[in-house]
């Protein structure tokens, strides 16, 4: 019985060993793919010339005020609703 518990922990420990190595190597070729199709794409401004690109926008009024009235309408009916 020893002999199988053993070797049943080592057959698990080589399996989770290989899916960590597995997953390790899979983040880092998407790593590094990812910043070759970046560097290509940004390369001689390709949005540019595709016109992707429609600089910043200012907005009409800030987001956190529009998210706080937005906040405070929903809690006031919510109360309304239980009074």
């Amino acid at each position: 019985m020893g002999l199988f518990a053993l070797l049943a922990s080592a057959t698990m420990g080589v399996a989770v060993y290989q899916t960590y190595v597995k997953q390790l190597l899979q983040l880092r070729w998407r790593r590094w793919l990812t910043a070759k199709l970046v560097d290509r794409w940004l390369a001689e401004g390709r949005y540019y010339q595709l016109g992707l690109y429609r600089g910043r926008r200012r907005q009409s009024r800030p987001a956190h005020l529009g998210e706080h009235q937005a906040y405070h309408r929903a809690g006031g009916r919510i109360l309304a609703r239980h009074l």
